[in-house]
């Protein structure tokens, strides 16, 4: 009687052990996005910050077609879905600056490869401002031919606004522009097809303060796509001239 009492609590133990493995792996929501689910009720997910979101990074063993094994680094929205596509992402490590990341359609992050003409690095930030097999990359994380280090990309003040001359000669237009500033620290600037720079405005789904820093507001829906909007760009940094490194026109 022991022994039976003893194989069944074996039995049983085994059946929730591997029951609630069962419910573990990616699972595919009514919306048509994923989750990954550690349990049968828990899934990996984001934090949401006081005037940003975190993003959870998550490596998970996978096996291809062939049988292989392999690690992989997937990222989690705050609502838990799996993230595709290019992504302006923070993390906790991160203290608030912003990198580019890019996951392919089954939301495996690339790492230690271009996409694009974009060099993603081993952590799966995209280079900007600096070098990669010879191959220079500008704040936009483009690659700049011919790229010569006497020409001094910087922020200049027109009269019509604030605009930033890049290391290829050309103005910054309709893009997001990672700029270092004084002391090293690097924020993220977006400026308009009239080349002037953006500040206390939306961006698509993005804010930028009035320094023109990227802040992004738990308050809107978060997505990579972009939209231009207009935006008084007169008199920018005018109480904070020192955060930029500025030439006058």
């Amino acid at each position: 009687m022991k022994k039976f009492r003893y194989m069944t609590m074996l039995l049983f133990c085994a059946m929730l052990f591997f029951g609630m493995n069962a419910e573990a792996g990616f699972r595919r929501m009514p919306n048509g996005k994923y989750r990954y689910y550690v349990s049968e009720h828990r899934y990996i997910s984001g934090v949401e910050g006081t005037d940003h979101r975190q993003w959870a990074f998550q490596k998970i063993r996978r096996t291809d077609e062939q049988g292989n094994k392999k690690i992989v680094t997937y990222c989690f929205d705050s609502d838990g879905y799996m993230m595709t596509g290019w992504h302006l992402l923070t993390t906790a490590k991160d203290h608030g600056t912003y990198y580019w990341y890019y996951f392919n359609w089954n939301g495996q992050m690339y790492a230690n490869r271009t996409k694009n003409g974009h060099f993603l690095r081993k952590n799966g930030k995209m280079l900007t401002n600096g070098w990669h097999n010879g191959t220079y990359y500008g704040e936009d994380g483009a690659a700049v031919s011919g790229y010569n280090k006497k020409n001094k990309a910087g922020f200049r003040r027109t009269k019509k606004g604030m605009k930033y001359l890049k290391a290829n000669g050309e103005y910054a237009k309709k893009e997001w522009l990672f700029i270092k500033r004084k002391g090293g620290v690097g924020h993220w600037y977006y400026f308009y097809s009239s080349g002037n720079m953006a500040k206390k405005a939306w961006v698509g789904s993005y804010y930028v303060d009035k320094r023109g820093w990227l802040k992004i507001s738990k308050k809107r829906a978060f997505t990579s796509k972009d939209t231009e909007q207009d935006s008084d760009t007169d008199n920018l940094l005018k109480d904070d001239p020192d955060d930029l490194d500025m030439e006058d026109e």
